[in-house]
Formats: C-alpha cells, sequence, structure tokens
C-alpha cells in the first residue's frame, strides 16, 4: 500500500494520474476513514503461503484521526523501518521522519503553510540537520503559478511554471534548469466533463522540443478512470486498466508493460476484495505467464482494523 520512495527532482510539475496515485488516493482515504491497523504482506512464488516469509506493516493514529506512525516488520520478525507523522494546531500535517535500524533517521520532511493554509513550502533533510534542498511554492489567485528548488547552499537549483485556463484547468507546465532554459514542457487535454484526458510530454533542448510521451486517460459514464496508457510513437509501452464494483470501489486492476516494440510485455492483475462496511480486506496479486489466462499468485495483503 505505502512504500519508502525518492522524490523526483521536481516531483509535483506533473498532474500524471498514474496506477499508484490514482490506489494510493483511494486507498488512502478508505484507510483514515476506517483507521487500519496493520495488514500482512504474504509472499510467494508458489502460492503456498503458509511456507513464505510475511511483513508486517502497522499504523497508529491521533485522537483526530490522523495516521501518527507506520510501521513495517520482515518475514524474521525485525522492524524495516518506521514512518511518524506530526501535526500543527490546524491538523495540517507538518512533518514526516523515516527511521530505520532502530532510532537511525534516513530522511525527514518539513511542511510549511501559508496564511490561506496553502502548501508554502517542502524541506528535505535526510539523515542530517541540514535541509538538503527546498521546495517553494507559489499562488497567484489561488492557483500553484510556479515551484521553485533550491539546493543546501540556498541556491536555485530549478523550478516549475504553471498556465491554466479560465476555469482553472492546468494547461501547461514547462520545467526549467538553473539557467532558466526550458527542459520538459507538459500539455494538459480535458474533455467535455473536465476530466484530465491526455498529457503531451515534450522534451525541450536549444529553443527546439520534440514529443517523447503521451498518457492518455479513459473514463467510463460515471465518470471513473478505467484506463491509462503511455504511448510514444512506436507503441504503448505502460498501461493498466480498472474495474469497480456498485459501490465504486476499485476490485481489479490489469497492468501491462514492455520495454520495446520486440519485447512481448509483462502483464499482472492486482484483486481487491472488501467486507460489508466497504474496508479493504484482501489484495491478491497475480503474474500472467505465457500469454495464459490462468495466473500465478505470487503476494497477498490481508487487513486489519481498529475497533
Amino acid at each position: 500500500m505505502y512504500e519508502i520512495k525518492q522524490n523526483k527532482v521536481m516531483e509535483d510539475c506533473s498532474m500524471t494520474i498514474d496506477a499508484w496515485e490514482l490506489k494510493s488516493n483511494f486507498f488512502k482515504e478508505k484507510i483514515k476513514t476506517s483507521r487500519l491497523k496493520a495488514f500482512q504482506l504474504m509472499e510467494s512464488e508458489t502460492g503456498d503461503f503458509d511456507k513464505d516469509g510475511v511483513k508486517v506493516y502497522s499504523c497508529e493514529y491521533d485522537q483526530a484521526g490522523n495516521m501518527v506512525r507506520e510501521a513495517e516488520y520482515g518475514p524474521d520478525g525485525e522492524l524495516d523501518w518506521i514512518c511518524s507523522y506530526a501535526y500543527d494546531a490546524a491538523g495540517r500535517l507538518s512533518e514526516e521522519t523515516i527511521y530505520t535500524d532502530g532510532n537511525v533517521v534516513e530522511g525527514r520532511t518539513v511542511h510549511g503553510y501559508n496564511a490561506e493554509s496553502q502548501l508554502a513550502e517542502v524541506s528535505e533533510f535526510g539523515d542530517g540537520s541540514e535541509a538538503e534542498y527546498k521546495t517553494s511554492y507559489i499562488y497567484e489567485g489561488g492557483r500553484l503559478a510556479e515551484e521553485v528548488r533550491t539546493d543546501d547552499a540556498g541556491e536555485k537549483s530549478g523550478c516549475c511554471k504553471h498556465k491554466y485556463d479560465g476555469a482553472g484547468k492546468r494547461l501547461e507546465t514547462v520545467e526549467y534548469d538553473v539557467d532558466g532554459n526550458p527542459v520538459t514542457r507538459i500539455a494538459y487535454k480535458y474533455d467535455a466533463a473536465g476530466n484530465l484526458t491526455e498529457e503531451s510530454i515534450f522534451a525541450c533542448e536549444d529553443k527546439t522540443e520534440e514529443l517523447d510521451s503521451a498518457i492518455i486517460y479513459v473514463y467510463d459514464d460515471q465518470k471513473r478512470l478505467i484506463e491509462r496508457r503511455i504511448k510514444n510513437d512506436e507503441m504503448v509501452f505502460d498501461k493498466v486498466d480498472y474495474k469497480y464494483d456498485a459501490k465504486n470501489n476499485i476490485v481489479e486492476e490489469n497492468f501491462f508493460e514492455r520495454d520495446d516494440v520486440d519485447d512481448e510485455g509483462y502483464a499482472s492483475r492486482v484483486v481487491y476484495e472488501y467486507d460489508g462496511s466497504d474496508n479493504i480486506i484482501r489484495e491478491t496479486e497475480y503474474e500472467m505467464k505465457d500469454g495464459s489466462l490462468k495466473p500465478m499468485v505470487y503476494s497477498r495483503h490481508i487487513y486489519e482494523y481498529h475497533a
């Protein structure tokens, strides 16, 4: 469900709805509402989970329902990592700290807000007491207009600028290097209902640009995302489709990816099960073998909730 991951150079520049983001946002809200206590990750190459390793993930909440601690334990019962969360008086996330090997700080992120409660600054400290870099967020008319990155010396290392239409939909994002030269441009398209339908990503160099790839989004008549695919001029190299139940819970994700046109690709599937209160209780991953419709199970999550 969650993972420790490094921040991309300018991670907020794109609006991309990727598979992780959709699932993460969907289940984060469910977890906060239902107060997930723990889940077990069982991994197996044979489907015989009783004989293979079990990882346990647990989380704790404050009285306001905010998650204050995440932890993961390996199959041997040893603690792999802890992530703690702190909040300000307004209930806004103010600090995240990741620990490994007991109390060793692996990284710390501090969030600051402006008078309108908009995110104004994010500082990444790594494992030291000095910020390794900061990202400042600048708003115009209530919309995020620019993100400015500074390094550990306080020098500007890059930025992203955003443009919007009259309805507030983002039309364009341009990433610039330290010298102010455009590096990447992303153009956005929407359907009549306002859903994001396409992102065209251009690589910029020497005042010219070339289309690198495009991300296509497809929705059903209930405005639910049912397909996302990434393509270039030659092929679709990454695709995921989603299926929902009558209560709009995600019940299945089908993934496909390949590296080049000669690659047969890799397919996998994730299936979700819920209880009567719409809490996710089981997540099972499958790998599709040799084009067979019969998948091979290789991992499973079991969820437990606070009373």
